[in-house]
């Protein structure tokens, strides 16, 4: 009996394993897109978006300050200000390799929206760190410094979804979809709450009912978490 417990406590162990090193997803901008205010790219479903700044940009640098090829950067030329990234669902943030184009020795402190986390101020020493952030339940964060280029390459991430077990989201129904005003949904079992956030990641309302009130939002995509005592889904609404 001893042996078959063992054995079987070896699997589950296995599984979840396996199941953390599918969901581990690298943003090396290797795929990204330039579109000239921000930078795109989408890896495992999962769209991570750069701005913030003037002069948004993916660029090769040739490993500089440990990067692997491309990073992404802002050479804006007002100091002190801040540039974010945005995820298209709550995702878990494990690192970033952080980078000060002026090799300076200087402090970034990293802000991040959704879930229950706290700002996190790293030291940059000659240019480069690498942050440890381990947030989860995250849609975007900010990084604010008294510098200007800011660069950013190896954004580890896990998708949250992944975390949880149990969870059939092909059952469930929310429409309509375009919505101008009420937004309902159907066959979601053991729901605890929906929460609705924008395209910044700032959450903007949250109801533990089955329809959602979307009647005063600005035009617009947002972003609504469905949770349940199985797990999470997240979905992208589009406000006429």
């Amino acid at each position: 009996m001893t042996n078959k417990v063992n054995y079987m406590l070896a699997i589950i162990f296995l599984i979840f394993q396996v199941q953390d090193t599918i969901a581990q997803t690298t943003f090396e901008w290797e795929t990204a897109t330039d579109n000239g205010d921000n930078v795109t790219e989408i890896l495992d479903g999962i769209t991570a978006t750069f701005s913030g700044l003037p002069d948004i940009t993916v660029t090769d640098c040739g490993g500089c300050f440990g990067s692997t090829n491309n990073l992404v950067v802002s050479d804006g030329i007002t100091d002190g200000m801040s540039v974010s990234f945005t995820f298209s669902e709550p995702v878990i943030v494990n690192s970033i390799l952080a980078i000060d184009g002026n090799s300076a020795n200087i402090d970034y402190t990293f802000t991040p929206t959704g879930g229950s986390n706290s700002t996190v101020i790293e030291s940059l020493t000659n240019g480069s760190a690498s942050v440890t952030l381990n947030w989860t339940d995250v849609i975007s964060f900010t990084v604010t410094s008294t510098g200007s280029l800011f660069g950013f390459d190896d954004l580890y991430i896990n998708d949250s979804s992944l975390s949880y077990t149990d969870f059939n989201s092909n059952n469930i129904v929310y429409y309509p979809n375009p919505v101008q005003d009420i937004l309902y949904f159907k066959n979601i079992d053991n729901l605890e709450r929906v929460s609705i956030y924008n395209n910044l990641g700032q959450l903007i309302s949250e109801t533990k009912g089955d329809r959602v009130d979307m009647e005063n939002l600005k035009v617009g995509t947002y972003f609504v978490k469905i949770q349940t005592t199985n797990g999470i889904e997240t979905v992208t609404v589009i406000k006429e």
